[in-house]
């Protein structure tokens, strides 16, 4: 199963909303674009996927740098369990 895939699988089997937008959806500048009012973006390109990362997008523009699967999916659960208003959790970044 491609990398991005099973992101998007573990993040539905959490409980998150999750889409795979792939190529047949255009270059990726252009389906960035398309999902730029979602609130998280998860960009996963060759390098991200060759280390585990994501690369995390938001929708205030944020990008923030890339972080483990792991890690992006449980700090979003924790925001969306907790209903905050917040889009990312950044204590001492």
């Amino acid at each position: 199963m491609p990398r991005s895939a099973e992101v998007v699988r573990r993040a539905v089997e959490q409980g998150l909303r999750a889409e795979l937008v792939g190529p047949e959806h255009g270059s990726p500048g252009a389906r960035i674009r398309g999902a730029r009012l979602v609130p998280h973006q998860a960009v996963i390109g060759l390098e991200e996927a060759d280390d585990d990362l994501v690369a995390l997008r938001l929708r205030d523009g944020r990008r923030l740098k890339a972080l483990s699967a792991d890690e992006v999916l449980a700090r979003i659960g924790v925001l969306v369990a907790g209903r905050s208003g917040e889009l990312w959790d950044t204590p001492g970044e």
